[in-house]
């Protein structure tokens, strides 16, 4: 998968939003299905105001595309009361993924190539990281009730090797990327990242356990479903566009 995901990386504009957005339409459908708020209608609008906000993103401005978001939080509140759903799940969700979802194309789009590749690296370095540490060391968990799996070993490797990545990527880039910083603190920006993204893990693990879900979907096998390979980068993602936000 990783090919297709860095060609259409490439690609960006339209090419990226449509598969971003598709993505993002698929993991509300998990979202819904997890939170026990699965309802025809809801996947209506949660589908419409992710694709009519990545449009607007892209033809208008951002703000425009933040107030499509809201509007369609609105509408899902409402149909999420006269579908019997409990409201808070879907429009969190809605909100949650469509932040994350705009955050990712707008990077793209400021950023360009590598600012994204930095992120997805960043995450994948944490990833592998904290498995093969937390593998190899074992140790205390980081958190046995919601996420059993985890280590603070695996935490400290995971992050300690994205630092590692972040600053690689830093050095052979393009200038458009290194310049926003030195080498030496984009080492300690990967390693925070990568601490943080894993917030996102164990939100999702939260979730799921509230709801005695073990996986968000069957798509991928081996794996779960799509939100349980995103969680950490609905969760990054957000906190780089603001950074390359206020520094531009």
């Amino acid at each position: 998968m990783v090919p297709i995901a860095l060609g259409i990386l490439w690609l960006g504009g339209w090419w990226f939003a449509a598969a971003a957005t598709a993505v993002a339409i698929y993991a509300t459908v998990e979202w819904n299905r997890v939170t026990a708020s699965a309802r025809p209608a809801l996947t209506v609008v949660n589908a419409t105001t992710l694709v009519l906000a990545a449009a607007a993103l892209l033809e208008v401005n951002g703000w425009t595309a933040l107030v499509f978001l809201g509007v369609g939080a609105v509408l899902v509140l409402g149909v999420a009361a006269v579908r019997r759903a409990v409201p808070f799940w879907p429009v969190f969700g809605l909100a949650y993924l469509g932040v994350a979802l705009l955050s990712l194309v707008w990077l793209r789009q400021a950023g360009g190539f590598f600012a994204v590749l930095w992120v997805l690296l960043i995450i994948w370095g944490s990833d592998i990281g904290a498995y093969l540490t937390g593998s190899l060391l074992g140790g205390p968990k980081l958190a046995p009730r919601l996420s059993p799996n985890k280590t603070w070993a695996g935490l400290l490797g995971g992050a300690v090797l994205a630092g590692a990545v972040s600053t690689g990527v830093v050095l052979l880039a393009p200038p458009g990327l290194a310049a926003l910083s030195s080498p030496a603190p984009m080492f300690l920006v990967g390693f925070v990242l990568a601490v943080w993204s894993q917030a996102g893990d164990i939100l999702e693990s939260t979730i799921k356990r509230r709801f005695n879900v073990k996986d968000s979907g069957t798509l991928i096998p081996g794996h779960g479903g799509v939100l349980d390979r995103i969680d950490s980068l609905i969760f990054t993602v957000p906190v780089v566009a603001l950074a390359f936000f206020l520094q531009n």
